[in-house]
C-alpha cells in the first residue's frame, strides 16, 4: 500500500520535489515505514494513495470519474424514463464514446433527451 501526504489547508499533497501539488498522481508515495520516519508538514495527514483525487481551482477535493463510473453517476443524477435517458456505458472499443472530457472538473455524458412534435394550428383551407 502507497501512502501520501494530504492538506486540507494548503490545500493540496505533498510532493517531495515540487511542495504542494493539486494532484494525487504527483505527490510522493510513501511505504508504511517511510511515512513513520518522515517529517510531514503541519496539518497533513497520511492517506491512502488514489490517483483520481485532485484539488479543483477552488480548493475543493474532487474525484476523476472513470468513463463508467461518470456514466452511472449521470444515470443517478439525470435520468427520467422518457425524458432523459442515459445508457448504460459502451466499452471504449465501441465507436462511439459515452463520455467525453475537456480541462474542467466533470465530463458530458452521452445522454437520449425526449422532445415532442410541436403543437401546430389546424391547417387553412386553401383554394386551388
Amino acid at each position: 500500500m502507497s501512502l501520501i501526504l494530504f492538506s486540507s489547508e494548503e490545500p493540496g499533497f505533498w510532493s517531495n520535489d515540487q511542495g504542494w501539488v493539486n494532484e494525487a498522481s504527483n505527490a510522493t508515495r510513501f511505504t508504511s515505514a517511510e511515512a513513520q520516519v518522515f517529517s510531514k508538514p503541519a496539518g497533513s495527514i497520511w492517506i491512502e494513495y488514489d490517483e483520481s483525487l485532485v484539488f479543483d481551482e477552488e480548493g475543493a477535493l474532487r474525484k476523476i470519474l472513470g468513463d463508467g463510473e461518470a456514466t452511472d453517476a449521470a444515470r443517478e443524477q439525470y435520468h427520467s424514463a422518457g425524458e432523459c435517458e442515459i445508457d448504460q456505458y459502451v466499452d471504449p472499443k465501441e465507436l462511439v464514446r459515452a463520455t467525453s472530457r475537456g480541462d474542467e472538473m466533470g465530463c458530458y455524458v452521452k445522454a437520449w433527451v425526449w422532445v415532442y412534435w410541436p403543437h401546430v394550428d389546424e391547417p387553412e383551407e386553401v383554394k386551388p
